[in-house]
């Protein structure tokens, strides 16, 4: 059991740290502690950085070349990402990928040029203006009872990922969270997803180890894939009526999990949706159900709901 979840720890890590640093296939070229890559505009994308400063101010342009964009993967080298204290973005920077300072562990302060018009800083966030998406935040900034700004609309891809809160508050304004948004978040006891919220990515709360309580939001109609995978101590799940679908290892090893309540509006469960969750795991299912039926195949127990 420790081999395999330390196993799916490294795999998280991998996931959020590693993988879009694997898709970088452009040319690349240095500049001082700067990797970068030309886009099609004929601006550059910061790939990487390779020195050791623990004030990170992106450079503006780089051998004469305008920087546009920051990628994802800055770092090879994850202890020295953890020693960034501070991060600075120029004017120039019109794009973000994927939360490049999730790995961030000691950073308190981002900072933004105020001549940008694309990007501004709201406490320990970072806000994309365009549509109102938080992209990133200072993870030794974030309080411990964290709470989302009123009017984020989407919380982006890995944007909350490694932080250290336990709790988040999330405003009814949001409708969307992207993949991975919280992955990782190790001390993350419990959330209340607002109804607002109609549209979840991949791999949301991803090995959020600590996670014990969540409400799902009523409009939901599907859970993707691994969305609380390696939720170990995620106990009780109830499903909203409305979910059609249930994606692969969406609770892969919950493994103290003993009771989950399936609707009778789910016709689709992925390969290995519950593999490793307790051995006592019962499920609330509707009779005549497609949950019933899955349950029967694959050796679950199930009881039916009491009528009222």
């Amino acid at each position: 059991m420790k081999k395999i979840l330390t196993a799916l720890a490294f795999a998280a890590l991998v996931i959020l740290v590693f993988a879009a640093a694997a898709e970088q296939d452009a040319a690349e070229f240095k500049s001082g502690d700067y990797v970068y890559a030309l886009l099609p505009n004929g601006t550059a994308e910061i790939v990487r950085y390779e020195g050791s400063d623990t004030v990170l101010a992106f450079p503006a342009s780089v051998d004469g070349i305008p920087v546009t964009r920051i990628g994802y993967g800055l770092f090879y080298d994850l202890n020295a990402a953890g020693s960034v204290v501070s991060v600075q973005i120029p004017a120039s920077i019109e794009a973000i990928e994927s939360n490049p300072f999730c790995a961030f562990d000691s950073l308190k302060e981002i900072t933004v040029s105020e001549d940008n018009p694309f990007f501004e800083v709201a406490g320990c966030f970072l806000i994309r203006k365009a549509d109102n998406a938080l992209v990133s935040c200072a993870p030794a900034s974030c309080p411990a009872e964290l709470t989302v700004p009123e009017g984020i609309r989407i919380i982006a891809s890995r944007a909350l990922a490694c932080c250290r809160f336990t709790s988040a508050a999330i405003p009814d304004s949001v409708t969307v969270i992207e993949d991975l948004a919280f992955g990782s978040c190790m001390f993350l006891t419990s959330v209340s997803l607002p109804d607002s919220v109609t549209n979840m990515g991949h791999h949301v709360f991803m090995f959020c180890s600590s996670l014990r309580t969540v409400r799902l939001p009523a409009h939901l109609t599907r859970i993707g894939e691994g969305t609380f995978s390696g939720c170990f101590r995620l106990a009780f799940v109830s499903i909203p009526d409305g979910v059609t679908a249930i994606g692969s290892e969406a609770f892969f090893y919950c493994k103290r999990m003993f009771s989950a309540i399936v609707p009778g509006s789910v016709t689709e469960i992925g390969e290995r949706a519950f593999y490793g969750c307790s051995e006592h795991l019962v499920f609330t299912v509707r009779r005549d159900s497609f949950a019933e039926g899955y349950c029967a195949e694959n050796g679950y127990s199930f009881i039916y709901p009491r009528e009222t």
